[in-house]
């Protein structure tokens, strides 16, 4: 690790740093912070929670307390932690300790340079009472930057390849060119805007990997993920599995009961598993799956000859099937839903034809509609989604198509909340993935999006 110019000073001559060590010290010290302070970069004021533009890296940070009548101590302690931003933790400075402050005096942090980034000056006294006076430093005013720290919102490749590490789309100089423009169109004025809509289409789009939903679902996922839809209220019958039905529906790890046994619910229920529709109470009870078994060639955790519980056979669809039972899944799923037809027949259904689209999932007639017109008024794009729905297929129309629907259902000014949870139950109704969304806006404000609350 290299060692900063002001480290080895102080190492080499410590006197020529004004900063002070402190460790035991404390006679002197100011009780209250009663007086004024002053934090000082160069020769401009800084004011808490405000930008400042700074051209020259060598100015210093100095700070001044005046003492109130009646303070007697003659110092204060004090401290910069700071974050450039091309480093993913604070800096400290001092690094193990505080530095000291005489009264009346105009002193300097031994800060060789002040790179662009997030500054927090802490001021103590005796009691361990902190004062802290944040503030912002930028080498210019950028033409979109962030109305709380003033960063330079217009996103690189780099920053968009940090947060999308797996994906490809990003390496299309057309997409990133539509992100930026979106969010400038769309109103975005924050880090913490852009935070929450990137930390939902990654979970919604498999890391800005797929355009598409996909439409090969295996039992239990399906029972899970569509509990609260109208149009699988069917499925949480129990003679969806005793009588075969779900083998029309799932399209992957599918195993069929060969024989009349019934399931002997008494002998071990942990065995089994329960799914509730959420608006009738029905509910089908199945055997447990465990997606841990190596190839999914162990049908039902193992149930082959167990006495109650049946036996089972793997089954193997071709790929004509698997888009077959595929295309009713999400026929049925969707049916009656955001403007879509009742009708779940091959011919006139309208669940798989407006399935999930776009990098946040646009699903629904309605939502098709309401994107299509969206991108006509904010952005003046003239796309058909109605009448092809496949244009969202499209990488660069999927970014247009994908910011069209969040501000249609989501206002700028609810993206203030520094919860996620909040954002994602505006995404999705269930809060499917919540955890992955949650984790996925803590690490883009963590890594890229850095200023403090909006």
């Amino acid at each position: 690790m290299s060692t900063f110019k002001y480290q080895w000073d102080l190492i080499h001559d410590p006197q020529s740093v004004l900063f002070a060590w402190l460790e035991d010290e404390s006679e002197g010290e100011i009780k209250k912070l009663k007086g004024t302070y002053t934090v000082y970069v160069g020769d401009n004021i800084m004011t808490d929670k405000k930008v400042f533009i700074n051209t020259i890296k060598t100015k210093k940070i100095y700070v001044k307390y005046e003492p109130a009548v009646g303070d007697t101590g003659k110092y204060i302690n004090a401290k910069v932690v700071y974050r450039p931003v091309w480093s993913k933790t604070d800096i400290s400075w001092p690094v193990t300790t505080w530095g000291k402050i005489d009264v009346n005096t105009k002193t300097y942090f031994g800060l060789d340079s002040l790179p662009e980034g997030r500054y927090m000056v802490l001021l103590k006294n005796r009691d361990d009472n902190v004062d802290t006076v944040n503030f912002y430093l930028r080498p210019k005013k950028y033409d979109f930057a962030c109305s709380v720290c003033g960063r330079n919102l217009v996103l690189t490749g780099d920053e968009l390849k940090q947060i999308f590490p797996n994906s490809e789309k990003i390496n299309n100089p057309d997409v990133i060119n539509a992100f930026n423009n979106a969010f400038r169109k769309s109103g975005f004025k924050t880090c913490n805007h852009f935070a929450h809509f990137l930390a939902q289409i990654k979970t919604e789009s498999a890391g800005l990997t797929t355009t598409t939903e996909g439409s090969s679902y295996y039992l239990h996922r399906m029972l899970e993920v569509f509990r609260g839809n109208n149009g699988t209220k069917f499925w949480y019958n129990q003679s969806f599995l005793d009588d075969k039905k779900y083998l029309r529906f799932t399209a992957i790890r599918i195993y069929e009961k060969m024989d009349s046994a019934k399931f002997d619910y008494s002998v071990d229920s942990t065995d089994f598993e329960t799914f509730t529709h959420k608006s009738t109470g029905s509910s089908i009870i199945v055997p447990k799956d465990y997606p841990s078994h190596s190839g999914h060639t162990t049908a039902f955790n193992g149930y082959k000859l167990t006495k109650g519980k049946g036996y089972y056979k793997a089954v193997t669809l071709s790929f004509q099937q698997k888009e077959d039972n595929g295309n009713r899944l999400l026929n049925a799923a969707y049916s009656g839903m955001n403007g879509n037809s009742s009708d779940t027949t091959m011919a006139n259904a309208e669940g798989y034809k407006y399935r999930g689209r776009g990098f946040v999932q646009v699903t629904g007639k309605t939502n098709y509609l309401n994107a299509q017109n969206t991108c006509s008024s904010k952005f003046q794009l003239n796309y058909d989604f109605v009448n092809n729905p496949d244009l969202m297929k499209n990488d660069t129309i999927a970014v247009w198509a994908s910011f069209a629907w969040f501000i249609k259902n989501i206002q700028i000014s609810d993206l203030d909340t520094e919860n996620p949870d909040v954002i994602t139950y505006k995404v999705n109704a269930a809060g499917l993935e919540k955890e992955s969304r949650r984790n996925n806006y803590n690490a883009i404000r963590q890594s890229i999006f850095k200023c403090n609350k909006p």
